[in-house]
């Protein structure tokens, strides 16, 4: 649809920044939980001509994270695309969400977690030590029938290390794939400013 084309061209612009050395986070206080959410709907058409079960869950309150809301939701349209490549019919590909316990050690902010999981061709241990290399594709033949640059995931592990957070694949023989981005959550910072503000009173 064009979100999703939208996120494509975004993408490519972003990777020439990155590669002039010009990609900036615009970070505003943002609901994680519908973004994801509206993300997810975005490829419902998809899961229906593929014929593939896209399953969601999220918590039913709001969670505000720092973010820059354009970039997270290219990550996450990069990681839900990636998973419906490597998807065949009648499995499925699960998104979740949720607030860590505990605190990043270094921004003493909380964490959020966002989980995709996909149901299909599992990642070798030679192409997860290179799958967020530029230009790198697992699978040369596959990627190929598919599409795809290989500028994706390079481009994701960029975005979510700027917002302090860090991205994981994990992946075993005949168990799928499961890719995590944990980011700090805003929560504990805006506590911290109101509560600033009030000792000036």
């Amino acid at each position: 649809n064009s979100n999703y084309l939208l996120t494509l061209i975004n993408q490519i612009i972003d990777f020439r920044k990155l590669n002039a050395g010009k990609l900036q986070l615009n970070l505003q206080s943002t609901d994680i939980v519908s973004l994801v959410r509206e993300v997810v709907s975005n490829f419902k058409g998809i899961e229906s001509r593929r014929k593939t079960n896209l399953q969601i869950t999220v918590p039913e309150k709001i969670i505000l994270v720092d973010i820059d809301r354009q970039k997270i939701e290219e990550v996450l349209y990069n990681l839900l695309s990636n998973a419906f490549k490597h998807t065949s019919e009648n499995k499925f590909i699960k998104v979740s969400l949720e607030k860590l316990e505990g605190k990043d050690n270094f921004s003493g902010k909380e964490l959020i977690r966002i989980t995709v999981f996909n149901e299909g061709k599992d990642i070798s241990a030679e192409d997860k030590l290179r799958i967020f290399e530029r230009f790198y594709r697992t699978d040369e033949a596959r990627s190929r029938t598919t599409g795809g640059t290989g500028l994706g995931l390079s481009l994701v592990k960029h975005v979510v290390v700027n917002h302090g957070g860090e991205i994981k694949v994990w992946s075993k023989p005949g168990n799928g794939s499961t890719f995590t981005v944990r980011i700090p959550d805003a929560d504990a910072a805006l506590a911290r400013g109101k509560s600033k503000k009030g000792a000036k009173k």
